[in-house]
């Protein structure tokens, strides 16, 4: 069975990540998937594609974060 994705703008990423805003554009430039509709122009995260991103970095401290 599959599951719809689970996606979120920026604010919802910030709070599921308890992060700050500029950590998640910081992120961004080190790799982590967003999706950006074109219609719209807006950017969207899905939250599987995150935490599979923050899964494969946990071997190394991400950066901003407290080791």
């Amino acid at each position: 069975m599959s599951f719809p994705p689970r996606r979120c703008r920026l604010p919802e990423l910030c709070k599921y990540l308890e992060v700050a805003e500029p950590t998640v554009y910081r992120w961004m430039k080190l790799g982590m998937p967003s999706i950006q509709v074109v219609k719209n122009g807006k950017r969207y995260f899905d939250l599987d594609e995150i935490d599979a991103w923050l899964k494969s970095r946990s071997t190394s401290p991400v950066p901003g974060q407290v080791a």
